[in-house]
């Protein structure tokens, strides 16, 4: 590893509070990029941190790929070859997606039901209230076995009603309005081709990202997914109201079952419709291994009008591993 790179990413540990960065010099790439996509989700859930949301964004940069790829089928209207002709990528809604547990999130029911108490009763003169209050402030929980307070039995219900309520609405809210385009860091998952390009008869679509500006709207909104184990805990983001981190954060999070799609993706709020036009257009088109002679020839067709490069994916020999050939 270049040691300028080594000294910059063993630095955002340290500054990131994680005062054991992993032993670089032994670390594979892979592995590495995990970690540093660790330091990315730390740098949003401390939005409140300005120094903390500045080298988000620096994170990304160190460990965004020179080339992202899109797996494509082909569909009966023509949509994927009209899409690859004038180099648009479709944008969909989370609630679309083919994992209905793709962006989930959870919430500690404990810290929004005092945050929600706390807020809506401030300027309170009950004194069951007041000694509630400062309960909280002094690190009571809600629900430890041995806090008995007979006023907050009646809020219970109530506290709980809200906050999941708020919760849900949040989450809802976002999985049915996102606009997310979806690409991977890699054109030879063999699973991907089966799952994304119709049992390997579909294309998968390269664009080169290296030279787009560090300040377009695409750069500005590809963000890496997060494999995980479980789902973020997004109360902080609630109880602040900031729907926007909440959203940010919810789009990016997945099973850790998925990691080997090395996800990226463009989350396109903002756009008019769902058709994004590229900033770029694409390197090069990748043909499935079993795709039709017909498909094969529309798809030449449309990269020798655009001047772009067209190669067939096959099997290596003794081998299930992919790769592509001119």
């Amino acid at each position: 590893m270049d040691q300028k790179l080594f000294e910059e990413i063993k630095d955002l540990f340290y500054e990131f509070g994680n005062i054991e960065p992993p032993n670089m010099e032994c670390i594979s790439t892979d592995n590495l990029r995990d970690e540093i996509k660790k330091l990315f989700v730390v740098a949003l859930q401390n939005f409140d941190n300005e120094m903390f949301a500045e080298k988000a964004y620096c994170v990304k940069q160190l460990i965004r790929p020179n080339s992202l790829f899109q797996y494509r089928k082909f569909d009966i209207d023509g949509y994927s070859l009209k899409a690859l002709e004038n180099n648009y990528v479709w944008l969909s809604a989370p609630s679309n997606f083919n994992d209905p547990y793709d962006c989930s999130a959870c919430f500690d029911f404990d810290k929004m039901a005092a945050a929600y108490f706390l807020n809506n009763n401030k300027n309170s003169k009950n004194p069951k209230v007041q000694k509630l209050i400062e309960d909280l402030k002094n690190g009571k929980s809600f629900f430890e076995e041995d806090y008995q307070n007979p006023f907050l039995n009646q809020l219970n219900d109530s506290l709980k009603d809200e906050s999941q309520k708020k919760f849900y609405e949040y989450t809802d809210k976002f999985r049915n309005k996102g606009k997310i385009g979806c690409f991977s860091e890699t054109n030879k998952n063999i699973l991907m081709w089966s799952h994304y390009a119709e049992k390997h008869t579909g294309f998968c679509v390269e664009y080169n990202i290296k030279g787009i500006p560090l300040d377009s709207d695409f750069n500005m909104n590809i963000f890496p997914v997060i494999y995980s184990e479980k789902p973020l805990d997004l109360s902080k983001a609630l109880i602040n109201k900031r729907e926007d981190i909440f959203g940010q954060i919810l789009y990016l999070v997945k099973s850790i079952d998925w990691k080997y799609e090395k996800e990226w993706r463009y989350i396109g709020e903002t756009a008019a419709n769902n058709e994004y036009i590229m900033p770029v257009k694409p390197k090069c088109v990748y043909l499935g291994t079993m795709i039709t002679e017909e498909n094969e020839n529309s798809i030449k067709e449309i990269t020798n009008k655009l001047g772009v490069d067209c190669k067939k994916m096959q099997i290596k020999p003794y081998s299930f591993e992919l790769e592509e050939k001119d």
